[in-house]
């Protein structure tokens, strides 16, 4: 691979002087081996090649009323509480992802970091001061949609055929399946390979009485949502 082929490369990109191999260390050891070597290679003058962006987590509120506020609040506290120990497993799209590739000696800097943002789900940027990873789920945004009658009269359907598992709640369970939100964490099972971890409780709250429903998704994730929603037939105004 090569990632700036067709474009005048960085002072930044330079080849790596040794081969780098990654045996399930997290993105963010991974990132810090990478510039230590190029630091080292070129004599302190580039300490910082790949630039992690490890910022915390920021929920905005949108579509807020006085009504909703509350239960954003309370949304937004159980997504801080219930989300950051499955992260801390080693999860895609954050710093904790563990890491398995090899990397030959003579790759490009922009190589590597094309290589890393592939492997973790992350996305990047090309700066005049390095190559930058950033999560795409570091900026979310709590959400208030309507519960159409329609996906009301779907959740009835499937629970009387029984085809809604007893451990989830069935309204916001089937608004997630059908509007095609993330509701699970990909998470390292240690052996290269990912596993889903619900989350459903932690980016869902469902108020019955007012028939809506909140959700916590990126601002990609609720262009899916809505387009989802009205491709099926199950948008509200």
């Amino acid at each position: 691979m090569d990632a700036c082929s067709r474009a005048s490369r960085r002072a930044w990109d330079v080849r790596l002087s040794n081969e780098l191999s990654f045996d399930g260390v997290s993105l963010s050891n991974a990132v810090n081996e990478v510039n230590a070597t190029v630091c080292g290679a070129t004599k302190t003058q580039f300490p910082q090649v790949i630039i992690l962006d490890v910022r915390p987590v920021v929920i905005t509120k949108i579509g807020l009323g006085e009504e909703t506020n509350s239960n954003m609040d309370a949304l937004i506290e159980r997504y801080q509480t219930e989300v950051p120990p499955l992260i801390a497993k080693g999860a895609e799209s954050s710093e904790t992802c563990p890491v398995w590739e090899h990397f030959p000696a003579g790759f490009h800097v922009s190589d590597v970091g094309m290589g890393l943002a592939m492997l973790c789900e992350m996305e990047f940027e090309f700066r005049p001061d390095g190559f930058v990873l950033k999560s795409p789920r570091k900026h979310l945004e709590c959400r208030v949609y309507k519960v159409s009658d329609a996906l009301l009269a779907l959740v009835g359907e499937r629970q009387k055929a029984g085809q809604i598992y007893h451990a989830f709640k069935p309204v916001p369970v089937t608004f997630a399946q059908e509007s095609a939100m993330t509701w699970s964490i990909m998470v390292s099972d240690g052996t290269n390979q990912f596993k889903g971890e619900e989350a459903l409780d932690a980016v869902t709250y469902y108020l019955p009485d007012k028939k809506q429903i909140l959700v916590i998704e990126n601002a990609e994730g609720h262009k899916r949502i809505q387009e989802s929603l009205k491709a099926k037939g199950l948008w509200e105004e």
